[in-house]
Order: C-alpha cells, then sequence, then structure tokens
C-alpha cells in the first residue's frame, strides 16, 4: 500500500478481467473447488486498470477458497457479472460455500490488518488492498451473505464513457 501507483484508466471488459483474475487463481485452488462462471456477454467496457482489478478479484477468490477449507460444504465459487443500467455500473459478484464473515466483521474487513484468518495465514492487507483498487475507480466493494451459504462480496464499477461523453471527465 505503501507504493501506490497511478491508476492507468482505459476501456476494459470485466468479464475478460475476470476470467484472467480466475485463470491466474486457479493454481492455487483445490481440485474439489467447483467453479461456476456466469457472463453477461452484452456487458458494456468499464473505465479502469485492468491489471489492479485482476488483483482485486484474485485476492477475493483466493480468500474465498481459504475460507472454504474448514467448512463441510462441498467448495464453490461463483463468478458472475452484470451490468445495473440505472446506477451505470458493471458488478462482478463473487459468491462462495464457506462460512461466511460474521455481520460483525464485515464492516471491518476493508481496514488494514484485519483478518478473518488464523494467526500467520494472511497479512489483512488484501482486502483493504482491494478496497483501496475499487474506490479508486469510483466503484464500491460490498460484503454479504451468499445464497451458497457462504460470503458475497459485490463489486460495483463505472461504465466507460461512450465516445459521445469524451468530454465528461472519468
Amino acid at each position: 500500500m505503501a507504493q501506490e501507483r497511478a491508476f492507468n484508466k482505459e476501456p476494459c471488459g470485466l468479464n475478460a478481467i475476470v476470467a484472467s483474475a480466475l485463470d491466474i487463481a486457479a493454481s492455487n485452488l483445490s481440485e474439489q473447488t467447483s467453479i461456476h462462471t456466469e457472463y453477461d456477454e452484452m456487458l458494456s467496457p468499464i473505465a479502469g486498470d485492468a491489471d489492479q482489478l485482476i488483483q482485486v478479484i484474485y485476492n477475493i477468490i483466493v480468500n474465498a477458497h481459504q475460507a472454504m477449507h474448514p467448512c463441510d460444504r462441498k467448495p464453490m465459487i461463483r463468478l458472475k457479472t452484470f451490468e445495473n443500467k440505472a446506477a451505470q455500473t458493471a458488478v462482478v459478484e463473487v459468491s462462495d460455500s464457506g462460512p461466511g464473515i460474521p455481520e460483525a466483521l464485515q464492516e471491518r474487513v476493508f481496514e488494514p490488518l484485519i483478518s478473518t484468518k488464523e494467526v500467520g495465514e494472511g497479512t489483512g492487507m488484501g482486502l483493504a488492498l482491494s478496497h483501496r483498487i475499487v474506490t479508486g475507480h469510483k466503484g464500491s466493494i460490498t460484503i454479504g451473505q451468499s445464497d451458497l451459504g457462504g460470503a458475497l462480496f459485490e463489486i460495483h464499477l463505472p461504465l466507460a464513457p461512450r465516445a459521445s461523453d469524451a468530454n465528461t471527465p472519468c
């Protein structure tokens, strides 16, 4: 977090960002983990720094996978993209079948050095950095309860300006 770099915002596809993050994370996932993707093929481009957004999605996927190890349910991660036309945002949801995040901690997990993992299993910086990246893109990230039983992370990112909006600042 100390070496913050400027965002290189350009039009990019959220589906490609999610797919890249999943490809990178795949080597860290166990074979027992079931991955389900639901991509909105008509999703408009976002204005973002693809490399940094890949890091955000990667962090959440890896955290979800790690959280599911002590759980009795079949490990499952679902990645879903869609467009919120009213808010002019593209949305990615990452949900899992793990134990979820206790409501009392949901407000704090984006703070630096806060972790739900055992001592020595994480730095408590991944979600803080993810939050910083998403809000730096003028987006939002929230936590809730997944219908799979675990956590649901929902990330909203502004759509890229259309060519006719070229004079509108990002």
